[in-house]
């Protein structure tokens, strides 16, 4: 639904001229919240963790080894085989959006639905976190060098950036515990507010993306191309999680499957329109709507085999 909701409100601003004088205020205005939007829906998350809860168990280092090999590998591919700005090399910034996003909020609570360990994966969505963090912070600018800047001070700024929106979260949530742990605990306390968040964000994500999709409708088979490369990479990444998990037993190859499958598609098109070609958001936005998919798919199967 929110999907949708983006899509017609973006339509309703490109095809009414009468809404063209406030285009850039509204613009302006979701470039601003939409971080924000990220920063908070992570820290009513990170609000109900448990440190004692927080156990690294295998498949995480293996997982998150894995994310690290594939994304600077396909760093490479693009950086020594791949034209700048040419077909190729946008559609291979938008596999590479989708191979660094961190792991969604929401997938902990996919994964107990379906019988893997909440409390695993809410461990590994902080874990998952740092390391897209630093990738995001080295990859983005060798592959789309910021006009002005000098490696470093990209590096720096890329980090900064980046850290504020998927770490700084988590050390708020847990300074509060320590330091006003009545109103840390009311936050916890709190039900489905990451959840109405998330609504919020995706409805202007999607709107953004739509824009980036419409811009680019003079090159179907780029976008075509996008969307296709987004399909495998998801069905991949899913299918990579649970082969590693099922070595360990039933529960950790639910979890590792949803660890590396489920991804925040809302900070990943945030990333891409700010770090790459606006194009490459494409990619991270189709990616939602097929881990939705098979989502949907597997608590169907789940609910039928109950």
């Amino acid at each position: 639904m929110a999907m949708i909701t983006g899509t017609l409100i973006y339509l309703v601003f490109a095809f009414v001229p009468a809404l063209s004088g406030a285009k850039p205020f509204f613009l302006g205005a979701a470039q601003i919240l939409m971080p924000t939007a990220i920063f908070l829906m992570l820290f009513f998350t990170f609000c109900k963790i448990n440190i004692r809860d927080m156990k690294p168990r295998l498949w995480h280092l293996e997982t998150l080894a894995l994310q690290v090999v594939l994304t600077l590998g396909w760093m490479a591919v693009i950086y020594y085989f791949m034209k700048p700005a040419s077909y190729a090399e946008l559609v291979g910034e938008g596999v590479l959006a989708c191979l660094m996003s961190p792991t969604a909020a929401a997938a902990a609570v996919v994964t107990g639905k379906l019988g893997g360990s909440a409390a695993s994966l809410t461990s590994y969505t902080l874990e998952s976190n740092i390391v897209s963090a630093l990738l995001v912070t080295f990859v983005c600018p060798i592959i789309h060098p910021i006009a002005g800047l000098n490696l470093l001070a990209a590096f720096l700024r890329v980090l900064v950036r980046v850290s504020f929106l998927l770490v700084l979260p988590f050390i708020l949530a847990m300074a509060l515990k320590y330091v006003m742990p009545k109103v840390h605990a009311r936050l916890a306390a709190l039900k489905d507010v990451a959840f109405y968040i998330w609504g919020c964000s995706l409805t202007m994500v999607t709107g953004m993306t739509m824009r980036v999709v419409f811009a680019y409708l003079g090159h179907p088979w780029l976008v075509f191309s996008l969307v296709v490369a987004a399909l495998l990479i998801c069905v991949m990444k899913f299918g990579l999680g649970k082969a590693i998990g099922s070595r360990t037993g039933k529960v950790d190859k639910i979890s590792a499957g949803q660890a590396f499958g489920q991804k925040n598609t809302m900070f990943t098109i945030w990333m891409a329109l700010s770090w790459l070609s606006p194009v490459a958001a494409v990619a991270p936005g189709s990616y939602v709507i097929w881990q939705n998919i098979i989502n949907s798919y597997q608590l169907w199967k789940m609910g039928k085999k109950n």
